[in-house]
């Protein structure tokens, strides 16, 4: 793929806002920088294309046929790039975000995904491993699967899902010997 030439984003983007907004300090409260700054950027915009894309005085400044036809391109290219911006934001968002302890995830969460995938194709999950209490306002968690008798936290819920059991495990050598567990 062709290397795209170094275009000037932040040039554009304040003859952009400019342009729309009909004036220099309109421009910088919007882009949160500076009159100066707009119009230093305008300038160079202008020294870039070798033609000027404003005319008048400096207190009111008007686009020239050259200015208007730049605005017009870069105000569809803009609008453009938030759509698709708010596209993968919007997808991104259909991202549900669990975190589990590590064996769950392994020997009955991941297993499932497939399964959950098949009815929900436009839901991704992401499983993130994590042992600790959950707190949601820390960690960026949709839901938490945990090992625990009761939940604590302001406006947290659990709901029993599984049954857990818990024995010895020994190993074979050690049992063979008769050893009493009572």
């Amino acid at each position: 793929m062709a290397k795209r030439s170094q275009l000037p984003l932040t040039a554009l983007r304040a003859f952009e806002a400019f342009a729309r907004l009909g004036k220099m300090s309109l421009a910088a409260d919007e882009l949160c920088v500076t009159h100066g700054a707009v119009s230093r950027q305008v300038r160079s915009l202008e020294a870039l294309c070798g033609v000027k894309l404003t005319q008048g005085p400096r207190n009111a400044l008007k686009l020239t046929d050259a200015g208007e036809r730049m605005a017009r391109s870069l105000g569809r290219t803009f609008d453009e790039l938030e759509a698709s911006f708010r596209e993968v934001k919007a997808a991104a968002d259909r991202e549900l975000h669990i975190s589990c302890v590590g064996t769950l995830a392994m020997k009955w969460l991941i297993p499932r995904l497939s399964g959950f995938h098949t009815r929900h194709p436009d839901l991704s999950i992401r499983v993130t491993e994590a042992y600790g209490p959950v707190d949601f306002t820390r960690e960026p968690f949709d839901a938490a699967i945990r090992l625990t008798e009761s939940v604590t936290g302001e406006g947290l819920t659990a709901t029993p899902f599984l049954d857990n059991f818990h024995g010895p495990v020994v190993a074979p050598d050690l049992a063979k010997g008769g050893l009493d567990l009572a």
